[in-house]
């Protein structure tokens, strides 16, 4: 028959090679198997809070490296029962308060914890050292005109201004109907918060963010800003060298796209993955 004619003279394809691998090394091979280890996976002390533990060369630059400063009463005397749910990320919860400033009426935003079942989301060290590291930097950044306004923080909460215009994912994402001026402007005013990141210390930067990608710049009336400083990192004092900060590693590189070289790889790190991202 004609169908089976066909069928005789159908060519199939060769399978295609499988494609080489690089080799591994023993690291990563050591932090893939250990992927297969539940416990060790849901257990983040391997994640060490900090990573100059065993570089007694690196030293604080300033007091406020290893210091808290919560001001609770700030958030205890809000009226948290007609707080609104706004948005979350992975981390946390946000919701918009209204309340009385130094500048009069104004809304803000309040970050919280995250409600949900998950491991990683618990009251634990880790978190709270995520929040407290949030708030100092947001602090130190006072003056900083590209980074967002703090007004109070406490354990595992933190009050902010309330940015109304969505982050510069949304603005991206929306088209992209920015104008020649405007792609410009915002190009500037991104540049301007991590350069204020980096350069406050006036000596060499004390800071690297560690998680810059368009999400973290929020469009408020000021322009875009720079917020979510819970990933960030306290860059301590090379004692060895007396001329630059230590390098750090981060445990998890958090694979996405606008990630380092450096990240991926497990190497050395300072404050120039941000200037990558």
């Amino acid at each position: 028959s004609a169908k089976s004619h066909a069928r005789k003279h159908l060519k199939v394809p060769k399978k295609a090679p499988a494609k080489q691998r690089a080799p591994w090394t023993r690291g990563q091979q050591r932090r893939q198997d250990y992927l297969k280890d539940e416990a060790y996976y849901d257990n983040d002390d391997h994640m060490a809070e900090d990573p100059y533990a065993n570089y007694p060369e690196c030293v604080p630059m300033h007091e406020w490296q290893t210091a808290s400063y919560p001001n609770c009463n700030a958030l205890h005397v809000m009226d948290l029962d007609r707080a609104a749910f706004v948005a979350n990320g992975f981390f946390r919860d946000v919701w918009a308060v209204n309340e009385t400033t130094g500048a009069g009426p104004e809304q803000l935003a309040v970050k919280t914890l995250r409600l949900r079942d998950s491991s990683k989301l618990d009251y634990d060290a880790r978190n709270y050292h995520r929040h407290n590291v949030d708030a100092i930097v947001h602090e130190r950044l006072t003056a900083a005109p590209r980074v967002m306004n703090i007004f109070g923080y406490c354990g595992m909460s933190i009050v902010v201004e309330f940015a109304n215009g969505g982050d510069l994912g949304d603005a991206l994402s929306d088209g992209n109907t920015f104008t020649k001026k405007e792609r410009f402007q915002t190009a500037l005013e991104i540049t301007q918060a991590v350069s204020d990141l980096h350069n406050f210390n006036q000596k060499v930067p004390a800071i690297a963010h560690s998680d810059i990608w368009h999400s973290q710049f929020v469009r408020t009336k000021r322009g875009f800003v720079l917020a979510d400083f819970n990933r960030a990192q306290f860059l301590f004092w090379n004692t060895t060298s007396n001329t630059n900060s230590c390098p750090y590693h981060y445990q998890h590189s958090n694979g996405y796209q606008f990630r380092s070289p450096e990240e991926y790889s497990y190497q050395a790190q300072t404050e120039k993955i941000d200037v990558y991202s």
